[in-house]
């Protein structure tokens, strides 16, 4: 049933956003986009120093967690969000100045700590409630943005309600995990954590932390780099035409989140382990496939019939941009791979190399194709670096070493 829930809300999310998106750019042009697109790429990377990271490592340790003090747990990840993502931000700003309406987009991803209320609730078998009041702060922030193209407003209007579901989203889960952790808003703050503690869990996760962000950087790499190397316009057709592809990203973890549980309690080199990594594999390219070829062969018709006439430049990224979604999808797979194989350690790397493989090549294809050479940069940067990141996959691997179950806690007892 939690399943049924989730896909249920992402699913509809995903067209819902596509419908808001496509009224959002038709208001605002391709220049005026652009600005919304580079405050939404700092909102990610902003956002995602902690979050998607710390649930990831919640769930994996979460036999044992439950054992200790949840809002002991829930205090360390939701501090720790913040620390990374108020360092992300002003690393940012420092780097690179920008406007008052997308520095508080960005900082908007400062209340992504209510994640940590989320994945609390999942792992309880507690999705519905998750959905519901998740999804009653998207819908506050679906009107907002609505209301805004009803009454044509100014780009720091368009801003603000793109900020709004997520900081909205914090009172409200806070308030959903009511119920099963009486207090748990406020034992963030006064749950006491010594810093013996902190740094243990900084130190953890922080790899897993690294690795997602740099993926991020990766999806993003091509909206900072056409801020400082190409024009507004520019920026914004190649931000409507990515927006397309990024709404799909939820699919592969949708697809195989029934897989991966069952692959991690399958013994070390079993037959089932194997049978279910194969499956996760062939769901994660085959979905790419089913996505990538219509949305690259139909490009100039999406693009026509979702954003209008102003966006056909458009359609020549999308063309090429469509098949990004074979890298990206097989990244995503390829890193729950790695944990299987307990070779977690070389995700950061193939991650920054993925990262620098981009950045060289869009480095020489911007300035004389611009968003073209983007596109390509990303596609030819992914197939490469994945070839090289599946190739160090099926190198022969060993049983992992044997840690005592309860050493986690009896690390982090103050």
């Amino acid at each position: 049933m939690n399943s049924v829930w989730y896909l249920a809300d992402k699913g509809g999310r995903a067209v819902l956003n596509l419908v808001l998106f496509a009224a959002v750019s038709r208001s605002l042009g391709p220049e005026a986009l652009g600005d919304l697109g580079y405050g939404l790429a700092l909102l990610a990377l902003a956002s995602g120093w902690g979050v998607p990271a710390l649930e990831t490592w919640l769930i994996a340790q979460w036999p044992v967690v439950a054992k200790d003090r949840a809002t002991h747990w829930m205090a360390l990840a939701g501090r720790t969000h913040v620390l990374f993502t108020g360092v992300a931000l002003l690393v940012a700003l420092w780097w690179q100045p920008t406007g008052v309406s997308v520095a508080l987009l960005a900082a908007a991803g400062m209340f992504r700590g209510s994640d940590v209320f989320k994945t609390y609730l999942e792992a309880h078998g507690e999705a519905k409630r998750t959905v519901l009041f998740d999804g009653a702060a998207f819908a506050v922030g679906a009107g907002a943005k609505l209301a805004c193209v009803w009454l044509d407003a100014d780009f720091g209007w368009f801003a603000a309600a793109f900020a709004l579901e997520t900081v909205l989203a914090w009172p409200l889960l806070a308030w959903a995990v009511g119920p099963t952790v009486p207090g748990a808003a406020r034992a963030l703050w006064d749950e006491r954590v010594s810093t013996q503690d902190w740094t243990r869990f900084v130190r953890q996760t922080f790899p897993q932390t690294l690795a997602y962000v740099l993926f991020l950087g990766q999806l993003r790499l091509g909206t900072l780099l056409l801020e400082a190397w190409s024009t507004p316009e520019a920026l914004g057709q190649w931000t409507a035409a990515t927006r397309l592809l990024e709404v799909w990203s939820f699919v592969p973890w949708a697809l195989t989140a029934p897989w991966y549980p069952a692959a991690i309690r399958a013994g070390w080199g079993s037959t089932e382990r194997a049978r279910l990594v194969r499956k996760m594999a062939l769901w994660s390219l085959g979905s790419a496939a089913v996505l990538a070829l219509p949305i690259s062969l139909g490009a100039s018709v999406w693009v026509d019939w979702i954003y209008g006439d102003a966006f056909a430049n458009a359609a020549p990224l999308l063309a090429v941009a469509a098949f990004n979604l074979f890298p990206w999808f097989s990244y995503l797979f390829w890193v729950r791979w790695m944990h299987l194989q307990h070779r977690s350690h070389a995700v950061p790397v193939f991650s920054a190399l993925y990262v620098l493989v981009q950045a060289v090549l869009a480095a020489l294809w911007i300035p004389a194709n611009g968003a073209l050479g983007a596109a390509w940069a990303a596609l030819v940067s992914g197939i490469s670096v994945m070839s090289l990141a599946y190739a160090y996959g099926i190198l022969p691997t060993h049983p992992p070493r044997k840690i005592p179950p309860r050493r986690l806690i009896r690390n982090f007892k103050a």
